[in-house]
């Protein structure tokens, strides 16, 4: 039996968690716009900067359908299925897909900054864009297509909102096939690719100048690995309740906790956004130690998005010396 105390804690943690994702994800966005041309000029956070515009428009629409889910009424859910519901369907599905999407988007960056990077086209900001731009229209064609199902739109008593239903399996499952078990999928095989080529890499030419080089890559890893934890977060329970209800019923509190796992995911990648980011992160910092970023770190700042343009290419000299001690 459901009751309003359910909805008001599930209401009230939306809030929290919106207000979490709007404030470090407009924190990013201003301090890498603000210091664009003197620190942060590089295409790993211009795909930062994707990440958290994608999160700024789901919090929104996550923002517009917090006061229904306050005044939850199942009673009245028939009523409640009108053209502006299945608008704030659309916009709260689509925002979600691009948010799921932004992961993919990263790692593609992750993949040519690593694997592919004597492909200097591939490190270009037009490439980036055009990956920024494809990942916002595919994902509107999924979302539009979903409407030739009059069905996938609809309010759903359980949790108070209005999204893409999960008791329409053939809908719901279609969709996610395409946007998380294909992002999870893709996000596996590329850095599956990575590690293997930064072990080697370390096995073919061991030297001080790869060990360093395979450090910093480690991080690199590491950091994509928390992602993709996070996006694993978001998603399990969303396949869950799919499973469950086409099995069965699932429980009612579980359609609520999907998008409570969905907003929770977005809210610690907006997190994680700003902790694994050394130039924001050194940049606020300093902001709210009210102290100016000294010329020695805003050298290294410039060396770091030198790096990530450039990326580690092999030393003539080096190779040079390595087929010498072949032959």
């Amino acid at each position: 039996m459901m009751n309003q105390s359910f909805f008001t804690i599930i209401g009230s943690l939306f809030v929290i968690l919106s207000f979490i994702i709007i404030v470090f994800s407009l924190t990013i966005i201003i301090i890498i716009v603000c210091h664009w041309r003197s620190q942060c000029r590089s295409t790993a956070n211009l795909i930062t900067c994707n990440s958290c515009v994608a999160l700024l428009f789901y919090a929104i629409t996550l923002c517009i359908q917090i006061p229904f889910v306050f005044n939850n009424n199942p009673v009245y859910s028939n009523e409640m299925n009108t053209t502006f519901c299945k608008i704030r369907s659309f916009l709260g599905t689509y925002a979600t897909l691009t948010k799921t999407y932004s992961y993919l988007v990263m790692a593609i960056s992750c993949f040519f900054i690593n694997v592919l990077y004597k492909h200097r086209i591939l490190l270009s900001f037009r490439v980036n864009w055009m990956i920024i731009i494809m990942n916002w229209a595919f994902t509107g064609v999924i979302t539009g297509g979903t409407f030739l199902s009059p069905l996938a739109y609809a309010y759903e008593p359980e949790s108070g909102l209005c999204f893409l239903s999960t008791k329409h399996f053939v809908t719901s499952f279609t969709v996610l096939t395409l946007v998380f078990l294909t992002t999870v999928g893709t996000m596996v095989i590329l850095y599956g690719i990575i590690l293997w080529n930064i072990t080697r890499k370390n096995q073919i030419n061991p030297n001080s100048r790869s060990i360093l080089r395979a450090k910093k890559n480690m991080k690199v890893f590491r950091k994509v690995f928390i992602f993709t934890g996070t996006l694993f977060i978001g998603g399990t329970p969303c396949f869950l309740c799919i499973i469950l209800h086409q099995i069965g019923q699932a429980p009612w509190p579980l359609y609520a906790i999907v998008h409570l796992f969905i907003a929770f995911s977005a809210a610690l990648d907006s997190i994680l956004l700003l902790f694994t980011n050394r130039e924001v992160k050194t940049i606020l910092f300093a902001k709210l130690h009210c102290r100016q970023v000294n010329p020695s770190n805003e050298s290294m700042l410039m060396n770091i998005n030198r790096a990530k343009q450039i990326v580690p290419y092999h030393n003539k000299i080096q190779t040079i010396e390595q087929l010498s001690v072949n032959n």
